[in-house]
C-alpha cells in the first residue's frame, strides 16, 4: 500500500519511495500514540542487482539477527503484497509457537481498520469515532446538558461515553474532571447529582464542540516553535508581520485582576490563539513562557483561579474546533517586558488597521468572557434578583451587559378569555388574587398562556384569535400576556426584560398553585419571538410547568447561548417549537433571520425547511393583501416568515392533521422522502396537539412538513408514483389529482421535461385536502410542440403518508395532449 498500513496484529510503517528499495526490520515497538509500529530502516539502492528476493519464512526463523527485508517499489500492488507476505509471516511464527489466533479477529491488508472502537486511516492519517458511538454522545449530551440534576447513572453513562471520545480528543479531558468528581462516594445509581454552573459551563462546551463535529481527529505535524509568534503582557502579540496591542481595562485594576499574573500571561495566548488561530490548524503548538503559573494551567489543563478557568475553557475549545494541541515550556526571564518598550499610547487604533476590525473586536470579547469587570444587581420582593454576569453579559452573543427594566415599568398585564367571555377580557392579577375568583377563570380547566414578542403587545388581534381558535375547539382560560412596557424600545433591552416577565409569570402560576391548588402541569404557556424565552423563564422559575411552545423563538442574543440565557428543553415537562425564519446570518452582517435555527425543545418542527415560507415573497404578500388589510400587509412585508410560525399555530387548533411532521435529519432528507410513511404510532402534529404524540422522548427529535402557501396552510403529504406509456419520447409534463372519500384535490406535478414511455416517475405532493380511501386518479399530459401525441399513465401508485396504505390504479388508454384519462382502482 501506498503511505501507512494498520493492522491489528501490528502495523507496517512504509515509506514510498519512488523507485528505490526500502528495507524493513521485523521488530515491533510502540509509537507515542500506542499504537504498535513496525520499525522499519529504508536501504537505498541504485542498481536492479541490489533488488534481492525476500526471504523465506524458515529464513526469517533460522535468523540469529532481525530480518531485513528488501522489496522494490511498483506502486500499490507491491504495498498490498508486501503486508500480506508480513502477515503470512506473523502467521507462521504465531503457528509455531502454539499461539491460538481467531480468522475473523485478524485483518490482512488494510489502510482503514477499527481497533477498540476506534477506525484509524493511515491514508489519511486520521482517527476517527465510528458514526453510531458519535450520535449516541451528541444524543446523551443535548439531553443532559443545562440540567440542574443528573442521576449517578446518568452522568457515569455520559463521562463514559466523553472519555471514550477522549481518545481522539485528548484536551478534552479537562471537561470531564470536574464533572467526574460530582459521583465521588455516591453508590446508589438512582441518587440525583447537582450540577453547578461550572459543571453545566463544562457540558455546554462539549455540546458547542460535539454538534459540527464530524467524529475525525487528524495525526497532527509539529511540534510548532514560537519563531513566528511574539507575545507580551500588557498585552500584545506579533505574528508575520501583524500585530496587536492594548492596555489593560481599568475596571480590572479597580477589582484586582492585574494581580492575577497567570492570567495576564495567558491572555496573550489566548488572543494569538483566537486571531490567527487557522494558521495553526492541525499542527502541536509549542509556547516558551517565564511564569511556571501558566506552564503548569496549560499543560495540566486545570486552574482553581475562576477568571482563568473561563479562559481556559475559551482556549481549549478554540483548539478543539481547530484541531490544535499546546504544550508550553519555560524560558529565562531575560525577554520579560517587552511591551514596555513600545508606544501602546494609541496601540488599539493601530491595531486596527493591522488586523482586521472583527478580530480586534474578538480581542474584547476575550475581555468579557473573564467576567471579572464590575457586575450589577437588582432585587424585588416578589420576584427575586437579577444581575448582568456572564452568561448573561460579557460574552459573544451577548457583549452588551443590561439588566432588566423595574417589574412597574414593564407592567405585566393578564387578560383572560373565557367562553363566558369570547370578544371581551377580563385582567386578573396574582397581586390582587380576589381579582382571579370574581373572573370567569375555572379551576377545572386548562390554562392557555400567550406571550407576544418584541415591539408587539398583547391585545393584537393574532393573540385574540388564537384565543377564540382554542375557546371553539375546547373549554380552557386563554390569557394573553401583555408587557408592552418592555418590549418596546432597544432589542438589547427588551431580550433582558423577558426575565420580568417570566418571574412574572412564574410568579401568576405559582399563586394559581398555592391560593386555588391548581396543578402546574395543567399550565401550556406560548411564547411568540421573545416570548418564547419569556416562557423558559417562567419554566426555570417554576419547574414543574407542563408544556411550553416556541413560537420561532428570537436569535439575536439567544442563538448558541447556554441554557440558563434561552428556552430550553428543561424548562417544562413537554417542550415544542416551531422555526420558520431560522435563515443564517448575512454576510459580513451578524443579522439573519429572526427565528433560531438551533433545537431547543422535546419536538422541533422545521416547517418548509424552517427558513423561507412559500408565499413571503413581496410580490405574494402584495398580491393577496388589500387596503383593508394594509397592517397585516406592513407587518409581512417585514417580517413574514417569523410571523407564519403563529399563523401555522392557530391553523393547526382547527385542522391538526394538516400539519403533520416526518422525522429527518434535514429538511434535504426530508423532500428525498426520509420519515415517510409515519410509522406505526404515527406522527406528531405540528402546533396545538403535538402533546399527543406517543413518541416524546428526553432527547431532541427534529421534524419537517411542507404547508401550502394560501391563507389555508395545511396540506396532506402523498408519495406518487406514475408508469407512462406511449411511443415516442415527448418533451411535457404530466400531474394528477387524486379523488376520494375526503374530496377530490388540485393538480399536482410530477414530471416536467422529457417524458420517456415505459419510465416510471415518483414525486412527493402536498394535498390540499385529505383525501381519506383514495379511489380515483386523474391523469392530463401537456405537450410544448404539436398536440398530435398521444401518451398515458398505464400505471399509477399512491401511497398515504398518514397510514402508510398503498392505492394501485392502472388503465391501458393512451390520450392526447390536455386530455384527462381516468384510472381505476385495481
Amino acid at each position: 500500500m501506498a503511505g501507512r498500513s494498520v493492522r491489528r496484529a501490528g502495523a507496517i510503517h512504509r515509506s514510498r519511495m519512488g523507485g528505490g528499495v526500502t528495507s524493513y526490520n521485523c521488530i515491533t515497538e510502540l509509537s507515542p500514540r500506542g499504537f504498535p509500529l513496525t520499525s522499519g530502516s529504508r536501504t537505498p539502492a541504485n542498481t536492479a542487482e541490489d533488488i534481492r528476493a525476500p526471504p523465506t519464512n524458515a529464513e526469517c526463523l533460522r535468523a540469529s539477527e532481525p530480518c531485513r527485508i528488501n522489496i522494490a517499489h511498483s506502486g500499490h500492488q507491491e504495498g498490498s503484497n508486501t503486508c500480506a507476505f508480513l502477515l503470512g509471516t506473523f502467521e507462521h511464527l504465531a503457528e509455531r509457537f502454539g499461539v491460538p489466533l481467531v480468522p475473523k479477529k485478524t485483518e490482512g491488508p488494510t489502510a482503514t481498520i477499527t481497533f477498540l472502537g476506534l477506525e484509524i486511516d493511515s491514508v489519511k492519517m486520521e482517527c476517527r469515532l465510528l458514526r453510531d458511538k458519535l450520535e449516541k454522545l451528541q444524543e446523551e449530551v443535548r439531553g443532559t446538558r443545562g440540567k440542574c440534576k443528573l442521576t449517578l447513572h446518568q452522568l457515569q453513562s455520559l463521562l463514559g461515553k466523553l472519555n471514550f471520545a477522549c481518545h481522539i480528543i485528548p484536551m478534552g479531558r479537562v471537561f470531564c474532571r470536574r464533572l467526574s468528581s460530582v459521583t465521588a462516594g455516591v453508590r446508589s445509581p438512582t441518587h440525583f447529582l447537582s450540577l453547578n454552573k461550572e459543571h453545566r459551563e463544562d457540558l455546554r462546551v462539549w455540546h458547542d464542540f460535539l454538534e459540527p463535529f464530524n467524529g475525525c481527529a487528524l495525526w497532527m505535524s509539529g511540534p510548532v516553535g514560537n519563531c513566528d509568534l511574539e507575545l507580551f503582557t500588557g498585552f500584545g502579540a506579533f505574528f508575520k508581520g501583524q500585530w496587536c496591542a492594548a492596555r489593560w481595562p481599568p475596571e480590572w485594576d479597580e477589582a484586582g485582576v492585574l494581580k492575577n499574573l497567570v492570567l495576564l500571561e495567558l491572555f496573550p495566548i489566548v488572543v494569538a490563539m483566537e486571531i490567527w488561530g487557522e494558521s495553526f490548524r492541525n499542527l502541536k503548538v509549542r509556547f516558551n513562557c517565564d511564569n511556571m503559573g501558566v506552564v503548569q494551567v496549560i499543560n495540566r489543563l486545570t486552574v482553581a483561579s475562576v477568571p482563568v478557568v473561563r479562559l481556559l475553557r475559551h482556549l481549549v475549545l478554540s483548539c478543539l474546533q481547530w484541531d490544535r494541541l499546546l504544550a508550553v515550556g519555560t524560558r529565562d526571564g531575560a525577554t520579560r517586558g517587552h511591551l514596555s518598550q513600545l508606544d501602546v499610547e494609541h496601540s488599539i487604533g493601530t491595531a486596527a488597521k493591522c488586523i482586521k476590525q472583527s478580530m480586534l473586536g474578538k480581542i474584547w470579547l476575550l475581555v468579557f468572557i473573564i467576567q471579572s469587570v464590575k457586575t450589577a444587581k437588582v432585587c424585588y420582593d416578589r420576584l427575586g434578583c437579577f444581575s448582568n454576569e456572564y452568561p448573561l453579559s460579557w460574552t459573544l452573543q451577548r457583549p452588551i451587559p443590561h439588566l432588566p427594566w423595574s417589574p412597574e415599568r414593564i407592567n405585566t398585564r393578564f387578560l383572560l378569555y373565557t367562553r363566558d367571555s369570547l370578544s371581551t377580557y377580563q385582567e386578573i392579577s396574582a397581586i390582587q388574587y380576589k381579582t382571579i375568583e370574581e373572573s370567569n377563570f375555572n379551576t377545572l380547566q386548562k390554562t392557555q398562556f400567550i406571550i407576544h414578542g418584541f415591539l408587539d403587545n398583547g391585545e393584537k388581534s393574532w393573540m385574540t384569535e388564537m384565543c377564540q381558535a382554542m375557546l371553539k375547539m375546547e373549554d380552557v382560560n386563554c390569557i394573553c400576556v401583555d408587557w408592552h412596557g418592555g418590549s418596546m424600545g432597544l432589542y438589547t433591552q427588551a431580550s433582558n426584560n423577558i426575565r420580568i416577565v417570566g418571574a412574572e409569570l412564574a410568579y401568576f402560576t405559582k399563586t394559581l398553585q398555592n391560593d386555588f391548588d391548581y396543578s402546574p402541569s395543567n399550565v401550556h404557556i406560548i411564547g411568540h419571538n421573545l416570548g418564547a424565552h419569556a416562557a423558559g423563564e417562567a419554566g426555570k422559575n417554576h419547574p414543574e410547568i407542563g408544556r411550553i411552545t416556541g413560537l420561532d423563538p428570537a436569535q439575536p442574543y439567544f442563538q448558541g447561548t447556554p441554557t440558563e440565557v434561552r428556552l430550553d428543553s428543561s424548562d417544562a415537562k413537554l417542550v415544542d417549537v416551531i422555526h420558520t425564519d431560522g435563515a443564517p446570518p448575512l454576510i459580513n452582517t451578524d443579522l439573519g433571520g429572526f427565528g433560531m435555527s438551533q433545537t431547543v425543545g422535546h419536538l422541533d418542527f422545521f416547517p418548509n425547511g424552517g427558513e423561507h415560507m412559500p408565499g413571503c415573497k413581496q410580490t405574494e404578500i402584495l398580491k393577496d393583501g388589500s387596503v383593508d388589510q394594509l397592517t397585516n400587509v406592513v407587518d409581512d412585508m417585514a417580517a413574514c416568515n417569523h410571523l407564519r410560525s403563529y399563523k401555522y399555530y392557530t391553523e393547526s387548533i382547527l385542522n391538526p392533521e394538516g400539519f403533520m411532521g416526518y422525522k429527518a435529519s434535514s429538511y434535504k432528507a426530508f423532500q428525498e422522502g426520509a420519515g415517510f410513511p409515519c410509522p406505526s404510532n404515527g406522527c406528531p402534529t405540528m402546533g396545538h396537539f403535538a402533546e399527543k404524540y406517543s413518541g416524546i422522548t428526553l432527547f431532541t427529535q427534529k421534524f419537517y412538513l411542507n404547508t401550502r402557501e394560501d391563507k389555508i396552510f395545511s396540506s396532506w403529504r402523498y408519495k406518487v408514483t406514475v408508469r407512462v406509456k406511449g411511443d415516442i419520447i415527448v418533451s411535457g409534463s404530466f400531474a394528477v389529482s387524486l379523488e376520494g372519500s375526503g374530496g377530490k384535490t388540485q393538480e399536482y406535478k410530477i414530471q416536467s421535461g422529457s417524458i420517456i414511455p415505459d419510465m416510471t416517475y415518483t414525486a412527493f405532493i402536498n394535498a390540499n385536502i385529505d383525501v381519506g380511501s383514495v379511489n380515483k386518479v386523474t391523469f392530463v399530459w401537456l405537450e410544448d410542440l404539436l398536440k398530435i401525441k398521444r401518451l398515458g399513465a398505464s400505471t399509477v401508485t399512491v401511497q398515504s403518508g398518514k397510514h402508510g396504505v398503498i392505492y394501485t390504479f392502472n388503465d391501458n388508454a393512451k390520450v392526447a395532449a390536455g386530455v384527462s384519462q381516468v384510472l381505476t382502482l385495481i
